[in-house]
């Protein structure tokens, strides 16, 4: 009872330390990252704060949680390909002002959010209105769209509403065919993470630029510097991110 409260306070004490007085708990799933590096930028480039620290941590592996999923059908098991596998996770990444090192960055863009009124449990039908809103608020934010991206990383868990929300949004918001648009999602090798997905996302696609696997112009053989990463939660929020790998000289 009362963990979102508690949370800061005992992890403080294990810490040994005090969190600065800004610091909170955002308890909205997986679009919490997407709320978190929102609100970070604000502490960064409103409040001065030099630098963010944003962690995430999720656990399905608890007996009451695993029966309630299962009774809703929505676990992969033997008798069941649409559902997700349940995993737990604890993520962090620290996030700062934009050319603020003399490496190479991952450079948050846009954020744009949305509300889908056709959730996973419900019966309406699904037109990924959600999402949409979530990625036209990327040009609202950013003056970016879905054609600065290359590829996306996202919370998709297995469950085929969350590949059939992804096609609908994208083929209702893109406007310049792409002759590829790769979609990874780390469930398919860590399982469902909750709000652990946020902070794990932007790791991996760091990691996929700095490293140049990152999917991208594959006649040219260039690793792909825009990533679209989005994110959703059962009670129908939505969040999109346009994501950017800049070189320490400026190039992308």
């Amino acid at each position: 009872d009362d963990l979102d409260g508690l949370l800061l306070s005992e992890v403080q004490s294990l810490l040994g330390l005090r969190f600065h007085p800004k610091s909170c708990t955002i308890a909205r799933g997986r679009v919490g990252g997407a709320e978190a590096v929102g609100l970070a930028r604000k502490l960064i480039y409103n409040e001065g704060l030099p630098r963010c620290l944003i962690a995430g941590v999720d656990s399905f592996l608890v007996g009451q949680t695993l029966e309630v999923y299962e009774a809703k059908h929505r676990l992969l098991t033997g008798k069941n390909s649409n559902g997700f596998i349940p995993g737990e996770a604890g993520t962090a990444i620290l996030v700062g002002q934009a050319g603020a090192t003399a490496v190479p960055e991952l450079h948050c863009v846009a954020i744009g959010f949305g509300l889908e009124p056709a959730t996973v449990e419900s019966e309406k039908p699904l037109r990924g209105d959600g999402l949409v809103e979530a990625y036209r608020a990327l040009h609202s934010d950013g003056g970016v769209t879905l054609d600065d991206a290359d590829y996306r990383y996202t919370d998709c868990n297995g469950e085929q509403y969350g590949f059939k929300e992804d096609r609908l949004a994208f083929s209702r918001t893109v406007r310049k065919l792409k002759a590829r648009f790769d979609h990874l999602h780390p469930a398919d090798s860590i399982g469902e993470i909750g709000a652990a997905v946020g902070p794990c996302v932007l790791g991996l696609a760091l990691a996929a630029a700095r490293k140049g696997y990152a999917p991208g112009n594959s006649e040219a053989n260039v690793p792909g510097n825009g990533v679209l990463c989005h994110f959703s939660n059962d009670e129908g929020e939505r969040a999109a991110m346009l994501l950017r790998y800049v070189e320490k000289d400026g190039s992308r």
